[in-house]
């Protein structure tokens, strides 16, 4: 086996300033950009290079934060962030995908486009008091944080169509005669998630050797199907009665936004720490919190009315069918 080394010539530049325009007030902003290519990714022993796609992931991040000082006792950060990316699996050769069975050999094409753009605004806000002499001494945190996302994925099919516009993807041969085939159309499937949490938190320091972590958070979060239209597929309505299966349907349009789910969690944090002999060196420590996984746009994807439509047949030398092995259809199968 030889190893074959990859060259990466890409820039990442990052940009940073910094202003603070009094004593109390601090400014901060960056902006970062990277881009991942991959000429020929997906690449084996047992694919041509026709096969392999170009991959480009173009990243812009972008922060901010406002830091302001009240006082002796209380410092409050403003931060906004966004972020976009667009991760992109082009096709080389706008054509069905051919693999044989017998040699385990992909060639003519990788079959399909696969480009899955990303935007994120998030804005949080925090603030921390301190206070001494009351009933102990206490760091409070308290804060805001609202996130707005937006998922796209644009599936585009080739190969030739049929009466309907399923284009076959892909084809399995032996020793190059065809014997099975899978037609499916591309689709355009948007998603959006909306998150909301508030938080307190207080460190107190009852006595020298005691201190206790109290803490309370609430979450609102929202996955969304923005509206879709007509364009949402090649193929955006229909059923599998030209093949055999009339009740296999699927309207793949969204007339109006709809709520796929939304949940709302409390999450309570106790952490203890008691030093036993005064001194730093013995700590008795005791924690108990709750833990979210964050909701990101992925999620909905699973359950989207937009997805994958198609059907496999085994199929005579010239791709006409012999029999229909499956048919694919939202709300039924989903990827």
């Amino acid at each position: 086996e030889t190893e074959t080394p990859v060259k990466d010539n890409s820039l990442y530049p990052y940009l940073k300033l910094t202003y603070q325009p009094s004593q109390n007030d601090k400014f901060v902003v960056s902006f970062n950009y990277n881009r991942r290519t991959i000429n020929n990714d997906g690449s084996s022993q047992y694919d041509t290079e026709d096969t392999t796609t170009e991959y480009k992931a173009p990243t812009y991040v972008f922060n901010s934060q406002w830091t302001r000082t009240f006082g002796s006792n209380l410092v409050t950060n403003l931060k906004v962030g966004a972020y976009s990316t667009d991760l992109k699996w082009t096709a080389k050769v706008e054509d069905g995908s051919y693999y044989d069975a017998a040699t385990w050999m992909d060639s003519v094409s990788y079959g399909w486009d696969d480009k899955n753009p990303r935007k994120r605004l998030q804005v949080n806000f925090d603030g921390t008091l301190f206070l001494d002499d009351f009933i102990g001494s206490h760091e409070m945190k308290f804060g805001v944080q609202t996130t707005y996302g937006r998922g796209q994925r644009v599936v585009t099919t080739y190969g030739e169509t049929d009466e309907m516009g399923f284009s076959r993807v892909w084809n399995t041969t032996w020793n190059g005669e065809l014997y099975y085939a899978e037609w499916y159309a591309g689709h355009d499937r948007k998603t959006a998630v909306l998150n909301v949490g508030v938080f307190v938190n207080d460190v107190w320091n009852i006595t020298r050797n005691l201190t206790l972590n109290l803490g309370l958070r609430y979450d609102n979060s929202a996955s969304l199907i923005p509206k879709h239209g007509d364009d949402v597929s090649e193929v955006p309505k229909g059923d599998f009665g030209y093949i055999g299966f009339p009740d296999a349907t699927w309207d793949m349009t969204v007339p109006e936004t709809r709520t796929a789910f939304r949940w709302q969690n409390i999450s309570p944090r106790l952490g203890l720490i008691y030093d036993i002999f005064s001194d730093g060196t013995t700590l008795f420590k005791a924690n108990f919190s709750r833990l979210l996984q964050d909701n990101y746009t992925t999620i909905s994807f699973e359950l989207h009315p937009v997805n994958w439509v198609g059907y496999g047949a085994y199929v005579n030398p010239d791709a006409s069918i012999q029999s229909i092995d499956y048919v694919w259809v939202p709300g039924v199968n989903t990827q």
